[in-house]
């Protein structure tokens, strides 16, 4: 329970609470009222910091909306047990970034590579509510696009 006086703002324990609970009201409001009607006002209200906060964390609206969309879940996690050998193992990301380890070589790269096309992804299935996108049922989207995370994943980046 909040034992805050009405008014008070919330107390943050360090620098990265306070991200944090932006990032949490940005996806929250976001995903509620869509990007062009979630103010970044009202991010800062729901976060109980002050606007100038978001500035200074994010600079505008759009890289905030950019770190919204950033997985909350250990990249670790997501890649476990996703070797070249598993059947379709993009397919198997696909699933698990939508809500359902790597190569070594060139992993910082891998890994951009495939956080860039699963944020557009989800930018064109919950924000943008693209028609064909926002419509397909995961399994489809999975199937999809599952073939550009393999190849993003385990081809060769050296050739």
């Amino acid at each position: 329970m909040d034992s805050r006086a009405p008014g008070r703002p919330k107390v943050f324990a360090d620098s990265a609470d306070k991200r944090d609970t932006i990032l949490r009201s940005a996806r929250e409001l976001f995903s509620d009222r869509g990007f062009d009607r979630t103010t970044m006002r009202a991010i800062a209200k729901e976060a109980g910091v002050d606007p100038a906060l978001i500035h200074h964390y994010f600079g505008n609206k759009d890289a905030l909306l950019v770190a919204a969309l950033q997985p909350e879940v250990d990249a670790k996690t997501v890649f476990s047990g996703i070797t070249p050998d598993t059947d379709a193992p993009g397919e198997i990301f696909v699933r698990r970034a939508l809500g359902d380890v790597v190569r070594s070589d060139h992993q910082d790269e891998r890994y951009a590579l495939v956080v860039r096309q699963t944020a557009g992804l989800a930018i064109s299935k919950y924000i943008l509510l693209l028609p064909d996108v926002a419509n397909a049922p995961i399994e489809i989207l999975a199937r999809r696009v599952g073939p550009n995370i393999d190849n993003y994943l385990f081809s060769d980046f050296d050739g």
